[in-house]
């Protein structure tokens, strides 16, 4: 077996481990948050595989990071299973600090926090992407910014429901509209 500690892309945590997944094929396998890499027929090229697929996790963890759009994921009850820094500078936190956390932890509008779960479960049950208009309210300075969200529902490596959210800040936009 491979004596090397593999980190998984998903949990980032260092707990895979390459297992028999069948008679003749091998598979990575993160012992914390139960993610799969592909099969392969050796151990080698299991591992060659998921560190792979680790570098491209890590360059789509750049581009999300790097976004000015707003970048999140959420499980069913709202929580954010991920959050890039434009998320995280509206809610005057950081993207690890998010983590597990529901809108209403970070934003006092209790209006927005209900319409978002509300939002999160309507995209979850109709399984089609949505495009919503919505407003958020800046935790540092209390403004109320305008998006116009992409959100759509997937399924996560166990089979929970789950919505992508891409958010594009058009404040100004409105702001223009309004004056004209």
């Amino acid at each position: 077996m491979i004596s090397k500690a593999l980190d998984c892309p998903f949990c980032l945590k260092t707990a895979s481990e390459v297992k028999k997944s069948g008679a003749i094929t091998y598979q990575v396998c993160c012992s914390s948050c139960s993610a799969k890499g592909p099969s392969a027929k050796t151990a080698e090229q299991a591992v060659h595989q998921w560190e792979s697929f680790f570098q491209d996790v890590s360059l789509s963890k750049l581009v999300i990071d790097e976004s000015p759009d707003i970048i999140l994921i959420k499980d069913w009850d709202g929580r954010f299973l991920l959050g890039n820094p434009a998320l995280a500078q509206l809610y005057g936190t950081t993207p690890d600090q998010l983590i597990g956390h529901d809108d209403g932890h970070f934003n006092p509008n209790q209006e927005q926090v209900d319409f978002y779960l509300a939002s999160t479960r309507d995209v979850i049950r109709s399984g089609e992407v949505q495009y919503v208009e919505e407003s958020s309210t800046d935790n540092i300075t209390g403004q109320v910014k305008h998006y116009l969200s992409v959100k759509k529902p997937f399924y996560g490596p166990t089979g929970e429901p789950r919505v992508l959210v891409i958010a594009n800040d058009i404040t100004e936009l409105k702001v223009a509209y309004q004056k004209l």
